[in-house]
Order: C-alpha cells, then sequence, then structure tokens
C-alpha cells in the first residue's frame, strides 16, 4: 500500500517529521548512526528508533516549532521511544533490493495531480485499489491508474514514515538514493518501464567494481540484461564518495523532496547520452 499525500497530512508528514530529526542528529554530531520512525496516530506523535547521539534531545519543542515555521496549523503531543546512545554493529556487507517500476508509476501519477492540489489516498498496486476520502476519478482518467477501481474512505491512522527519511546518512541511505537517479536516467532512455536492482556489496570498507554484485530484472527491456548491467556499471560511479560529492549529499536536505512531490533531487537526466543501445 502506497500513500501519497500533500506534506502537511499523512505518511508525507511523518517524512517531515523524521527528516528534521535527522538533520538535528546532524548539528551534533555529522558521522551518526540513526534509524528513526514516525508513527502519526492522530491526537499524538510516536518517535522509534536507534542513534548513536549520546543525549535526549527536547524533540517535542524542536519540531512543534518547526511545524509551526512551515505554517502547518497544528500542535504536536510527542512519545519520545528513541533508544539513545546505542552502539550499532559494523555491517561488513550491504544488500538493497530496489523496485522502481513501481516509482515509476507513482511519478506519473503524481505529475497527473495540480500542483496546488490536497490529495491523501492509498494505491493498492498489487489489487489495482485506490482508496480516497475524495472524488479523484478525473485525474485517474488522465493517467495509469485509469483501470483502477476508486474505493471511497474515510482517513485512518496511523501513519508511519518511510524508512529512508529516518536513516543518518550512510551507505545504506546514499544507495537508496543513488538507485533512484540510476533507475531515472535508464527509464528516461526507455531502455525498460520496469526495474528490479539487486544491489550488494561484499566490502563495504573498500566499494569498486570488484566487491559489488549487480543483478537486474524487468519485464519491459528492449535490450539484454548483461548489456544494461555492463552499461550500469561502466556508466555510473559506484564509489560512494563520489556520490556524495555529486550531489552534496553531506550538505543536502530532504525536505524539499518530501513537500515538493514533483520534483525530486536525484531527478538528474544527465546520462541519456551516453547510453548508446546496440
Amino acid at each position: 500500500m502506497y500513500n501519497i499525500t500533500t506534506y502537511n497530512k499523512g505518511v508525507s508528514f511523518c517524512n517531515l517529521i523524521s527528516n528534521k530529526l535527522i538533520n538535528e542528529f546532524n548539528k551534533v554530531d555529522f558521522d551518526h548512526k540513526s534509524r528513526i520512525t514516525v508513527t502519526d496516530h492522530g491526537n499524538f506523535v510516536i518517535i522509534n528508533g536507534r542513534t548513536s547521539i549520546p543525549s535526549f534531545m527536547n524533540s517535542s519543542e524542536i519540531l512543534n516549532q518547526y511545524i509551526k515555521d512551515l505554517k502547518i496549523n497544528r500542535t504536536l503531543n510527542i512519545i519520545d521511544l528513541i533508544d539513545y546512545n546505542h552502539e550499532f554493529k559494523k555491517q561488513s556487507e550491504l544488500r538493497i533490493i530496489s523496485d522502481l517500476s513501481t516509482s515509476l508509476k507513482i511519478s506519473n501519477l503524481i505529475e497527473s495531480l495540480e500542483k496546488n492540489y490536497v490529495h491523501d489516498f492509498n494505491i493498492d498496486i498489487k489489487n489495482d485499489l485506490i482508496f480516497s476520502d475524495i472524488d479523484i476519478s478525473e485525474i485517474l482518467n488522465e493517467a495509469e491508474f485509469k483501470s483502477y477501481k476508486l474505493v471511497n474512505r474515510q482517513k485512518d491512522f496511523p501513519y508511519v514514515s518511510d524508512d529512508f527519511y529516518g536513516m543518518s546518512l550512510d551507505l545504506e541511505k546514499t544507495y537508496k538514493f543513488y538507485l533512484n537517479y540510476v533507475t531515472y536516467n535508464i527509464f528516461s532512455k526507455q531502455l525498460c518501464k520496469d526495474l528490479i536492482i539487486d544491489l550488494k556489496i561484499n566490502d563495504t570498507n573498500n566499494v569498486n567494481h570488484d566487491t559489488v554484485d549487480l543483478n537486474l530484472y524487468s519485464e519491459s527491456k528492449i535490450t539484454s540484461m548483461m548489456w544494461l548491467k555492463s552499461m550500469i556499471l561502466d556508466l555510473f560511479k559506484l564509489q560512494p564518495e563520489e556520490i556524495t560529492k555529486k550531489f552534496d549529499l553531506k550538505n543536502h536536505d530532504f525536505e524539499k523532496d518530501i513537500i515538493n512531490l514533483n520534483s525530486k533531487s536525484w531527478q538528474l537526466r544527465d546520462k541519456t547520452k551516453e547510453m548508446i543501445t546496440f
């Protein structure tokens, strides 16, 4: 189930809160390790997770001032259950499986929405259902979801933040971001319309083409998977420091990605001209 909302409600609102906390942690120690989840129950918000940041923060004061600055008319009653000063085990390996075909489909629907349109609905990709408390049938007729059944539903709680926005900037977050960029260029070149990327890093201390295992799956490819894999490895730099530098991730605030659903920072189409198909 995928939730699409404007930033002042739903999953997007939870993502803003998660992202704000990570930004506050960065001020204390940029090299911190954190995994934070925000759950909105309507009458109160629960913040769960773990962080290497040693001391408790006044999250209520910080977050209520933050949403006030965003002109969101709400006061948060916050239950902070974060495990501070947590000691994370170092990962020698990392595996990320990313299904970007769904992301593309969702993006196409978002592009069909007017920028000032207040939307809050859930999409069940597997069962071709959209749950909404407002009539969006006119929009669906212009999008890839015209065959979906629209089901009326009242707003329901809780909403839970996406994992990505509650992560500190480590290898996992860096590569999740980068895979969106890679796939965006591949889709823009129309090499396929669906793509699952299975990325495994066998040695996180020494990331290079020899320590990266890449597997691809697509039902709409116009070229071989072997060629597509070779093209990705040749064209896209996989070293984390290169990725961080290219997108200036150490100074990047993902807030704008949450607020502006129609434009993401990874939507940089700069490799399509170099993709020569055979």
